[in-house]
């Protein structure tokens, strides 16, 4: 049962970080966008199928990182004019309750540069996914699995 469930527990973390990572893109490219529900949609299809493998802690963070992500595709679909208008401080209110979620900080009046967002996002779900522990059991069975 351990190594089925750390197979499932591998393969969600894999699949997820790879949406996750598609996400980040789309909203870097595109910003604020109604393909934000998408992907969360997307994501709520991953957490689904692997539901029973994944602790409360897990799935109520990842929870509200696919409702910030609702919550931006729902106002850029509402409020097209974001894009046209450059309406910094709606599109920022937008991005801060991502930003909230991830507990990520940002100074008053400044921007996140894309490619630490996306390193700060991927950071973060490799923490709560437990990714670095994962990955020291199984190179400390490794080691034992060949000193046998």
């Amino acid at each position: 049962m351990a190594n089925v469930a750390f197979d499932k527990h591998a393969a969600f973390s894999e699949e997820y970080i790879a949406q996750v990572n598609e996400t980040v893109r789309t909203l870097i490219q595109k910003g604020p966008t109604a393909e934000a529900t998408e992907h969360a949609f997307n994501l709520y299809n991953i957490q689904q199928k692997y539901v029973a493998w994944l602790t409360p802690d897990i799935l109520s963070v990842i929870d509200k990182f696919e409702d910030a992500l609702r919550g931006i595709g729902a106002r850029a679909q509402s409020e097209p004019y974001f894009q046209k208008t450059g309406n910094r401080e709606m599109i920022n209110q937008m991005y801060d309750s991502l930003y909230n979620v991830l507990g990520i900080k940002i100074e008053e009046g400044k921007q996140v540069k894309s490619e630490i967002a996306v390193t700060t996002i991927i950071n973060f779900f490799q923490k709560l996914l437990g990714i670095e522990e994962l990955t020291q059991i199984r190179q400390q069975l490794q080691k034992n699995v060949r000193s046998l």
